[in-house]
């Protein structure tokens, strides 16, 4: 569902193409509105608290009381890929990301998966 050009996105028709992509959301009220915590993978570290609607602008709450506005997935995808870059490197399993996020990764231009053979030695 892209949007024209100069058109607003309205948080629910954000939430239903993320939930078309495959991400899963918990609704919860936050200062007495709806907010949507995704429950799938935004990062490993979980940096994303809510999305929300505040003063009209869709706005993805992170830890440590970052903010950003949203205008289309994209950047959203950008925020999961700077919290990847962010974390990667803490913990082995952080390592790759999630695959569903990865796949948006690849899609918005982030990088690519890359098949590998891997040629290990097995003793008898």
């Amino acid at each position: 569902m892209a949007l024209k050009l100069g058109v607003k996105m309205k948080i629910n028709d954000l939430i239903k193409e993320l939930s078309g992509l495959g991400i899963r959301f918990e609704l919860e009220t936050v200062d007495g509105s709806i907010a949507y915590l995704p429950l799938s993978g935004f990062y490993k570290s979980d940096g994303l608290t809510y999305i929300r609607e505040v003063d009209g602008n869709i706005v993805l709450e992170m830890r440590y009381g970052e903010e950003k506005i949203v205008e289309d997935i994209s950047d959203i995808v950008s925020a999961s890929y700077d919290w990847y870059e962010y974390s990667k490197d803490r913990f082995d399993g952080w390592a790759q990301p999630d695959a569903l996020w990865g796949s948006l990764y690849e899609k918005y231009g982030h990088g690519k998966f890359v098949e590998r053979t891997v040629k290990e030695w097995v003793a008898k």
